[in-house]
């Protein structure tokens, strides 16, 4: 019997077909570890794993890739505020790095409780910086961002496909409606890397070819938007080149976590 799956775009049922024989790539979007996972939180995970377990009871073998948002989510929608970590590290007294390895037991335990299988590979948005300033770089050359004075964000107007699986209606958004727009130059735009303001006044900064940063604001991607991990079309050794200095914290030093992950979005990709 042929695997079908429901197809949210299309709105039906359609017969699954890999692009490796055998083999299928599953993403879904992790926690933010600032705080505990809550039951709607973990209703995610729980649809991800059912998903999981009926393509490899199907015989395929998956690749579950789940990312960790580490740093980098703002309090606000409006793409201000301070980081979420940041914010639960100066309430509890604990650096930001704690907090991050803290909540990612937590959110560990949570998933073994549940009997959820682990992802194949977790990716940390610390872990990855170098990746996605090549990424931002490679769409930077190709005309894709502008700068403004807080970051770089997106130029989804470059997109004529831009929403499209989500079956976004962006005639139909209002401007301004819910949060200020500040300088961004359309509703839907995003900040990829947000600066940091005064060097060393946050616990996770990078140096980058812009400005000293803290925020990897490519990493709170939306739904409709194309997960970036591990897809680079820029090579890291060829980024480094364009720009003086390796990503590596300021001075202090990081305290490298040794757990690994959670999750807020819900985003998911198949293929």
């Amino acid at each position: 019997m042929t695997l079908h799956l429901y197809d949210t775009y299309s709105r039906s049922l359609r017969p699954f077909e890999t692009i490796a024989p055998g083999q299928a790539g599953l993403y879904a979007c992790g926690p933010t570890v600032y705080d505990y996972a809550h039951i709607g939180n973990l209703r995610t995970y729980l649809f991800v794993d059912g998903l999981r377990r009926a393509l490899e009871f199907n015989g395929l073998q998956v690749r579950h890739v789940m990312n960790i948002t580490d740093v980098g989510h703002l309090t606000s929608d409006a793409d201000s505020g301070d980081d979420k970590i940041e914010a639960r590290s100066a309430r509890s007294g604990k650096s930001a790095w704690d907090i991050a390895a803290e909540f990612t037991r937590a959110f560990e335990g949570d998933l073994q409780q549940l009997n959820i299988l682990p992802p194949t590979v977790w990716c940390r948005a610390t872990d990855h910086i170098a990746e996605q300033i090549a990424f931002i770089l490679d769409l930077e050359a190709k005309g894709y961002t502008y700068r403004t004075d807080d970051g770089i964000y997106f130029d989804t107007t470059r997109q004529d496909s831009y929403g499209k699986l989500a079956r976004l209606n962006r005639d139909g958004l209002q401007a301004g409606k819910r949060v200020d727009l500040g300088e961004k130059r359309d509703i839907c735009d995003f900040a990829l890397w947000k600066f940091s303001g005064v060097p060393g006044q946050r616990q996770m900064e990078w140096d980058s070819p812009w400005a000293w940063v803290s925020l990897a604001g490519i990493s709170n991607a939306r739904p409709w938007r194309k997960s970036t991990w591990g897809r680079t079309s820029t090579s890291i050794a060829a980024a480094k080149t364009t720009w003086p200095s390796t990503t590596a914290t300021r001075s202090r030093k990081r305290k490298r976590a040794t757990a690994r992950a959670w999750p807020t979005s819900g985003c998911m990709a198949l293929s």
